[in-house]
């Protein structure tokens, strides 16, 4: 670095000195804010709001949100002590919020014409008022994860028993998912469900028990489907599995009450290898149900009215995701009885290898598939 750009930063250093405690408390405490601000927005939209007539507002109340948050993240790192640590210890962030920014230059650049072809190739159909409503969503909800992961991780798992907080995660979830299916777009139904039957949908999905009240490809909208989606797989593998493994990959190493969480759970042989068993649940879960969807998109029955190659590739990923977390969930009317189903054995015999490997649990998942009892394996076959 030149000499001057070296005096450069080190009169900005002694500058924010004195006062940079304070500083990063306003700051975590503004990003608090917007935080919640933005999420009571989006679920308004996405759960309540019927007309589109004011998308383009609210798609720029989302913008200038996720670029505040993005502006808050480039404080935090001036404000760091040590600035090139702080990004690496969080890089999924770094990465999140440079491309927010180029999203965002994009949006500036680019015309309106441009982003509407490039969403009508994607089988969006919406203007770019639409579009950037939902690429801004998805980038606040990547910040809002990466957020709430690590606050869970380090208050709710760590200071609660391993029993309680596994306890305190499902119910967190089943409410949440409550909540969200109560929401008046989540059905077709004018007004919604009521509280009992959102409760039960959504603790059945958690819990992946099947058992539904309704016709879920029929009564729920896109929306609604997503969530129960979401449910069964934060359900199927467990809410602890999902925040903690967040707040690792995002840098925060485990705390010693979450490694002994996973130990228990996962019948780690010690708490050093804890995290990296968990690393190598979510590398062999995710490789699983997406070997499962691509196979299950190859073997849909021709019959299969779908209205679009999206509609193939998301029917592909939800039964996949529900075959391998055992819960029974389907988008078919009659289930896989339905008639463009019912005599698909290619379809039949991918799924249940699925249900299998996701009922073994993770333990033998782990034992069975995990990159180095495989290489132990290969090097030594005829040893246990």
């Amino acid at each position: 670095m030149p000499e001057f750009f070296k005096k450069l930063l080190h009169q900005f250093n002694y500058w924010i000195y004195e006062w940079r405690d304070s500083a990063v408390r306003y700051i975590n405490a503004f990003r608090i804010i917007v935080n919640i601000l933005l999420f009571v927005l989006l679920a308004y939209v996405v759960g309540f709001y019927e007309s589109m007539a004011n998308v383009g507002i609210w798609a720029y109340i989302l913008e200038w949100g996720v670029v505040s948050l993005v502006l808050l993240y480039f404080l935090r790192v001036a404000f760091a002590i040590q600035r090139w640590q702080f990004i690496k210890s969080g890089k999924a962030e770094a990465v999140i919020s440079g491309l927010i920014v180029l999203i965002w230059l994009l949006d500036i650049a680019l015309p309106a014409d441009t982003v509407e072809h490039f969403g009508k190739a994607l089988d969006l159909g919406y203007r770019k008022e639409g579009i950037l409503l939902i690429v801004f969503a998805v980038s606040y909800l990547s910040i809002f994860i990466i957020d709430t992961s690590r606050a869970y991780a380090s208050t709710i798992i760590s200071r609660l028993s391993p029993s309680l907080a596994l306890v305190a995660s499902f119910l967190f979830l089943i409410f949440l998912g409550t909540f969200l299916l109560m929401m008046p777009r989540m059905t077709i139904e004018e007004g919604g469900v009521s509280f009992i039957d959102s409760l039960f949908m959504s603790s059945s999905a958690t819990c992946v028990t099947g058992l539904t009240l309704f016709d879920v490809g029929k009564f729920f909208t896109l929306r609604g489907q997503l969530v129960i989606l979401f449910l069964i797989q934060a359900g199927g593998l467990g809410i602890l599995y999902f925040t903690s493994f967040f707040a690792s990959v995002l840098g925060n190493s485990l705390r010693f009450q979450q490694q002994l969480i996973f130990k228990e759970q996962v019948d780690a042989p010690s708490l050093f290898d804890s995290e990296n068993m968990l690393l190598s649940i979510f590398r062999i879960t995710f490789l699983i149900e997406t070997i499962t969807a691509v196979m299950i998109f190859l073997t849909w029955d021709t019959r299969m009215d779908f209205v679009s190659t999206g509609q193939k590739v998301y029917y592909s990923i939800f039964h996949a995701i529900s075959a391998f977390c055992n819960a029974g969930f389907t988008l078919l009317t009659d289930g896989l009885y339905h008639p463009s189903a019912r005599h698909a054995y290619l379809l039949h015999l991918v799924i249940i290898p699925s249900v299998v490997l996701g009922g073994l649990g993770f333990g033998a998942l782990n034992a069975l598939f995990s990159p180095a009892r495989l290489r132990q394996r290969l090097q030594k076959p005829w040893i246990d």
